[in-house]
């Protein structure tokens, strides 16, 4: 049978649910960021505009810099702009496990395994732990699949391959996975002596996109990340050194799949106990027969060894993880656990030399005796280590208790969990509780989890003692150890990620259809966003809105506005801390909420009885805010402060603008209100204004100050000044004036034009072939 048929087979019995589209890939951050963004994303280019300005998220945001949204990624870009949603992500999801199994088993042929040998490699890697856990974030996903395309190019030093699956790589939508495959596939060119062809491809890789890079690198510029992070925030992510074992044990700490997080903007839930940041980022699951071939075919392929134990360095937080910092773009990154993709990609090719190794190993009772050894030694271990817990349980809790409740009273202490329903005592005696019985259960070899684990040992030992006996033959063994390691990866991470019904996904939020086109008007935002998930729709929170037409205030993007989210903090309309008391916030900064031009806010909490316009009260509160101001306003009096934010909260940004240098508007007492601002032109890059004023005075738009944006008056550049701690203005003298914003970032107006030469001079390379196909049968 055709290798393309059982890498389709594999995929479709993966998720056929998906593949039938009666469910669809919608938790957690998939329905929050990554489903609306490509939605806007893909809506632009159908409008044959490039996506880089979305003024409808974060008070405008260049949302393609982000990096995660995959603006320039062809497939997702198509996918989102001709199919429904279901079956857009549905296709996208599984239609890159099918591209990472064809890339691996690729991969394969170019180190000279084929047959059996190739296609468990394609199902280790497709299949993993890393690829099933990481779903949740699309862009990882995809761009994840090209790493064994690359790989594969670099090896056959094809430099048009190398160019493309690099490109291909670092615009799929999640720029950190790219950097991690970048520095593995230098890594590989040096070990296969193809450095030269290598370079000429990445060469071309860079500036076709180019564009993705210095969009990224100038938001970082602007964002929490500038400058690069402390140490403290670039170890967040750190795999701790116990969780190690997740790679053969994955829910020995416990197991929280996205879907199962109470409470939105949360990454922990109840099941997970482990001291990592969550579980999916820390699970890596290689698979027990994976990991056991693997090891077998250890010999002679000391590069591939040396790439594991690399992995594993910068995984647990090791003096090369800040050695790797000092790369660019690595220095603004956390979560060093997920160069368990280095890991993923080096086991599964030695599993595939191991496969080949096992069936025709000299000595198959011996292997068979030495895993049933292990089985029995892992039963024995789990023994010892339930006896020695229940001796230590009571110390372990009053250490534990201690531990908690002390956090509890510093958090508690410093505000950090104001409006938290856990801050409290009754918070460490549940963590407390949820750790020891985590522990117990793991420490039981009764546990399910430990009997698959035990079960797959005597599994793989049994067909190494048929083979001893002559019972079944080296091809029936071969096959057998493929169906046997992709049933255990099937089962921890087929349903890692369940799919949400079809209808779901496709039901209108109850605001939406009764308010129709009029929640279009101005912006919108959500009072307390940390909530029960199944709210999350009808509260349209993270840019939901997107997909309705909606402009949310927020936009959840780990690049994010400083400044904007300082405001959004100060007026309670953040992600922060939770609670009605975010309400009084709301209240006490109605001023600066006006200004935002938040017409509409949803909440499921009880909004005030006066100031709003009450529409919904279930299954969310929806009230209107009569006073927004439009976008643009004129003002002729400043005050100028140091402290902007401060000065916001205490003047009314009707009247008067906070500057933070001297603008050339006076600091008057006796504002004027003689003038007027209509808008003749607008899109996502460009407004056109005509103002008209009896005096100089301050145009001020309240959207995101962000580099690019360039400012003509009557044709004339004029300076964008920062106004009101995050906003743009412009200074118009008395009389009528056009004003012209555009947004004409470098990337934009430069690098993409270049980017596309490169793209036809890869296109030329592609067309002669550059690389061969490895056999298929």
């Amino acid at each position: 049978m055709k290798v393309r048929w059982l890498i389709a087979a594999m995929v479709a019995l993966w998720g056929l649910d998906a593949l039938l589209g009666m469910g669809a890939y919608w938790s957690h951050d998939l329905r929050h960021h990554h489903i609306p963004w490509r939605v806007w994303a893909s809506g632009e280019w159908a409008a044959f505009r490039v996506p880089s300005w979305n003024p409808d998220v974060g008070n405008g945001f260049p949302l393609t810099a982000d990096g995660q949204t995959g603006s320039f990624y062809v497939p997702s870009m198509v996918l989102f702009a001709v199919l429904p949603v279901v079956w857009a992500v549905n296709a996208s999801v599984l239609g890159h496990l099918a591209l990472a199994a064809a890339g691996m088993h690729r991969l394969m042929g170019a180190l000279g395994v084929k047959g059996r040998g190739a296609l468990l490699a394609a199902a280790a890697f497709a299949f993993s732990g890393f690829m099933s856990s990481h779903t949740g974030y699309l862009g990882m996903q995809n761009a994840a699949a090209w790493l064994p395309w690359l790989a594969c190019a670099v090896i056959r030093g094809r430099w048009a391959w190398v160019a493309f699956s690099a490109t291909m790589l670092a615009v799929a939508g999640h720029p950190q996975i790219a950097l991690i495959g970048w520095v593995l596939a230098t890594a590989i060119a040096w070990w296969a002596g193809t450095f030269r062809t290598f370079l000429l491809g990445m060469v071309v890789a860079v500036v076709a996109s180019s564009p993705q890079w210095l969009a990224t690198f100038e938001l970082v510029g602007t964002s929490m990340r500038s400058g690069g992070v402390s140490e403290d925030f670039a170890r967040m992510g750190v795999l701790p050194m116990a969780e190690l074992i997740n790679g053969v044990l994955p829910e020995f700490f416990g197991k929280d799949r996205p879907a199962d997080i109470a409470q939105t903007y949360f990454h922990r839930g109840e099941g997970y106990w482990g001291q990592g940041a969550n579980h999916w980022d820390m699970s890596f699951y290689l698979g027990i027969p994976v990991v056991i071939l693997a090891a077998l075919g250890c010999r002679a392929q000391r590069f591939w060894v040396g790439v594991s134990g690399v992995a594993i360095l910068v995984m647990v937080g090791s003096p090369l993880w800040d050695a790797l910092r000092v790369l660019p773009g690595l220095d603004a990154m956390r979560y060093p656990v997920r160069f368990s993709l280095w890991l993923t990609l080096a086991v599964a090719v030695l599993a595939g030399f191991g496969l080949e190794r096992a069936v025709n190993h000299r000595n198959p009772i011996r292997v068979s005796q030495w895993l049933v050894g292990l089985a029995g030694g892992f039963a024995g271990l789990l023994t010892i280590g339930g006896v020695v817990f229940e001796r230590m349980r009571p110390a372990l809790e009053d250490r534990l208790m201690g531990r908690y409740l002390a956090r509890v009273n510093a958090e508690s202490a410093t505000g950090a969990l104001q409006g938290m329903p856990d801050a409290s005592a009754g918070y460490a005696t549940q963590r407390t509780d949820q750790i020891l019985q985590g522990m117990e259960a793991s420490l039981s070899a009764l546990h399910g989890p430990n009997l698959i684990a035990i079960a797959l040992l005597l599994l793989v030992a049994g067909l190494f003692w048929l083979r001893a006996r002559g019972t079944i033959e080296a091809r029936a063994m071969g096959l057998m150890l493929v169906g046997l390691a992709y049933a255990d990866l099937w089962g921890f991470g087929a349903n890692y990620n369940p799919r949400t019904p079809a209808a779901d996904v496709n039901r209108v939020p109850v605001a939406v259809d009764r308010l129709g086109p009029s929640l279009q008007q101005g912006r919108m935002a959500v009072v307390d966003r940390r909530r029960d998930p199944s709210l999350d729709r009808e509260i349209l929170t993270s840019n939901m809105g997107l997909q309705y037409g909606l402009s949310d205030v927020l936009v959840p993007s780990p690049l994010m506005n400083p400044r904007n989210e300082e405001v959004l903090e100060t007026v309670g309309i953040d992600v922060g801390d939770r609670g009605p008391e975010k309400w009084d916030r709301v209240s006490a900064n109605r001023p600066v909420l006006d200004f935002l031009g938040v017409r509409w806010l949803f909440s499921e909490h009880a909004p005030p009885s006066e100031g709003f316009t009450p529409h919904l009260t279930e299954p969310v509160f929806v009230v209107e805010n009569p006073s927004a101001m439009p976008r643009d306003t004129l003002v002729w009096c400043v005050e100028i402060a140091e402290d902007s934010l401060t000065a916001l909260q205490s003047v009314d940004p009707a009247v008067f603008a906070v500057v933070e240098e001297d603008v050339g508007i006076s600091e008057c007492r006796v504002p004027m209100s003689d003038g007027s601002v209509d808008s003749v032109a607008e899109s996502p890059t460009m407004r056109s204004l005509v103002v008209r004023s009896a005096a100089p005075a301050l145009l001020v738009s309240a959207e995101t100050h962000a580099p690019g944006w360039v400012a003509l008056v009557d044709g004339t550049p004029t300076p964008i000044h920062r106004v009101n701690h995050a906003f743009r203005g412009v200074v118009v003298g008395s009389g009528e004036h056009t004003v012209e914003f555009r947004y004409e970032p470098m990337w934009l107006t430069t690098a993409l034009p270049i980017s596309s030469l490169a793209w036809v001079f890869m296109g030329v390379g592609l067309y002669r072939r550059e690389l061969e196909p490895s056999g298929e049968e």
